[in-house]
């Protein structure tokens, strides 16, 4: 029961984030020399209802297995860091950090797989994949886009 109700939360969760993506893109695209276009809310809701349902099912779903993987061991990295030996505390914070890299990687990735989703229409597995090579390909002009927002 908890698989399923960290599932369906982050499910929730990024349904809104593929939304909001989605509405900001048909803004970016419908905007133009002539003047500032619209964002259309309701057309994304449709494409994150309708279109979108089972890519965004995958992208929790992946969310949410790797997430059962790494609480157990972040607990395990908990315990060693609030041991009383000095080579287990190191040992349980390198843990824990990489623990939280790999988390954060996989919000980000998901955050790119949708935001590549929203501009082209693509399946959940060939928008991770193009917008992780995007990021690599552009690794320098997004760091410092993001830098400067």
């Amino acid at each position: 029961m908890i698989f399923s109700f960290l599932w369906i939360v982050l499910y929730l969760k990024e349904l809104n984030i593929f939304v909001l993506m989605a509405s900001v893109s048909t803004y970016y695209f419908s905007s133009g020399p002539n003047g500032e276009g619209q964002a259309r809310v309701q057309l994304a809701m449709k494409w994150a209802h309708v279109t979108h349902t089972g890519s965004i099912a995958l992208g929790s779903l992946i969310h949410t297995i790797l997430l059962m993987l790494v609480y157990p061991l972040m607990n395990y990295a908990d315990s060693l860091a609030d041991s009383g030996n000095p080579g287990a505390k190191a040992l349980g914070m390198c843990l824990k950090c990489c623990l939280k890299m790999v988390e954060e990687l996989i919000e980000y990735l998901n955050k790119v797989a949708y935001a590549y989703m929203a501009i082209t229409g693509n399946k959940y597995c060939s928008s991770a994949w193009n917008g992780f090579l995007l990021n690599i390909k552009h690794v320098c002009q997004f760091y410092l886009t993001i830098q400067l927002a």
